[in-house]
């Protein structure tokens, strides 16, 4: 099929179509990189420095350059139709001059043609190998879609399952994706805890106290001079009023009458300095805490995952099919989804991107046994949540958890991965399990066949 017809066959699903026309681009992009590095052959080099030095000579001896390089040309392989159409132009009657620009010009074109096929040549296998994984891909799309719908995110059209289309999708491969559905469909609060616990995850935000200034008025008593309330000390004024009596004497001698005035001018008699509170309205600048809230961005879904030997039969399943259901809410959030099976080993799964279906079926197939030890599993997803990539990531972890009490180490180092943002969700599949190990999380879910709790 050419890519007009997919393109076409797409049409009606806008969603099918822009993920047609991103992996096209991510072609091309490819195929550029590829023919950045392709270089033509001997029979074309050849070609090119026969018309380069044509096209270099000097119109006085160009009908001697033309024989050399027509005879040259007749030589090579694949130019025959190239030299008879030269052979053409040069026997006509026209000047010099007209032959030469029509010879170039036809040489040029033909050359190019020539080129651009070889360039195609080099391409074909990976352009076919491209238009069957498309339409591989869109079929797998269509039967991914039946089995467990996803809706693409807010502002997007391409579906969440078009990643995992990589996938081939075989009959038993189908029917062990199709049991785990079932599961979930008969079992609606198992569905509905995962739902939860995924609309919990979705809820990541930061709350924020920051210091906002605001400016208002309002009434403040502000200690104002010459208002007589009290005397606070004395100071060179010109206030008759509350001269220093001690400044008159000056008035008691002609000769020294000048310096009582020349103090009244520049204001250098002792007086006696009062003050008091006047309450005066005044625009007060001031800093107010005001709490808000960012949205931080979601971070990826760490599923530790019990395989130990007391998981074995009914909450096996129930695992399994709780651990598909977090893989199709985190690809609707666009959040990767990690899987920590462990028991006395940890194996990591990553249900999300190309490899999430295959990497799902294989854990699917997985069986368990051997015995628990939560330490390892515990230790290895915290030291994912401290890098960069894990940013605010939620750890779930399914067990029935019967297991010893865990190291106050361990629990202080939960308690600061909480105060960073990273969340912890326990869901526990027995009745026998040790509750001073459930405490250590966020939140807890105990489910079992005919019971559902939070």
């Amino acid at each position: 099929m050419k890519l007009p017809e997919i393109m076409a066959f797409s049409d009606k699903d806008e969603g099918k179509k822009a993920a047609f026309e991103q992996r096209l681009q991510s072609w091309r992009l490819d195929a550029e990189a590829t023919l950045s590095r392709w270089q033509l052959d001997d029979r074309l080099q050849q070609e090119v420095a026969l018309l380069s030095e044509l096209t270099q000579s000097h119109l006085d001896t160009y009908s001697m350059a033309y024989s050399h390089a027509a005879d040259q040309l007749h030589q090579l392989d694949e130019s025959e139709n190239c030299y008879e159409a030269l052979q053409l132009i040069w026997l006509h009657e026209k000047p010099i001059h007209l032959k030469r620009r029509q010879i170039e010009q036809r040489w040029i074109a033909d050359l190019k043609t020539r080129v651009t096929e070889a360039q195609w040549m080099q391409l074909a296998p990976d352009y076919q190998a491209l238009m069957q994984e498309l339409m591989q891909r869109a079929e797998n799309l269509d039967t991914l879609s039946d089995v467990m719908p996803a809706s693409p995110q807010e502002g997007q059209m391409i579906s969440p399952l078009w990643d995992l289309t990589r996938t081939p999708l075989t009959q038993q491969r189908l029917d062990d994706i199709k049991q785990v559905v079932r599961r979930l469909d008969k079992q609606p609060q198992l569905k509905a805890m995962a739902d939860q616990l995924g609309r919990m995850a979705q809820q990541t935000t930061e709350t924020s106290v920051v210091e906002q200034s605001d400016s208002e008025a309002m009434m403040q008593d502000q200690w104002v001079k010459n208002i007589p309330d009290a005397m606070v000390g004395l100071h060179y004024y010109n206030d008759i009023a509350r001269i220093v009596p001690n400044e008159l004497i000056y008035l008691a001698q002609p000769e020294l009458e000048v310096l009582f005035y020349k103090g009244i001018i520049e204001q250098g008699l002792l007086n006696y300095q009062f003050a008091g509170q006047l309450e005066k309205r005044k625009s007060v600048t001031r800093g107010l805490p005001k709490r808000s809230e960012m949205a931080l961005e979601k971070g990826p879904f760490i599923v530790c995952l019990d395989a130990s030997g007391s998981m074995m039969g009914a909450p096996e399943k129930c695992a399994k099919a709780l651990c598909f259901r977090l893989m199709q809410i985190a690809l609707e959030q666009g959040r990767d989804c990690f899987v920590l099976l462990f028991s006395t080993d940890v194996i990591c799964f990553e249900l999300s991107g190309d490899v999430g279906l295959e990497q799902a079926l294989q854990f699917l197939s997985f069986t368990f046994h051997g015995g628990t030890d939560f330490l390892p599993v515990l230790e290895q997803g915290m030291s994912l949540m401290e890098t960069a990539s894990y940013e605010n990531a939620d750890m779930v972890v399914i067990s029935d958890f019967i297991t010893p009490r865990q190291p106050n180490l361990l629990r202080e180092r939960i308690a600061a991965m909480k105060e960073r943002g990273n969340r912890f969700h326990s869901v526990v599949l027995s009745s026998h399990a040790n509750d001073d190990v459930t405490r250590i999380f966020d939140h807890h879910w105990h489910y079992q066949p005919s019971r559902f709790t939070r």
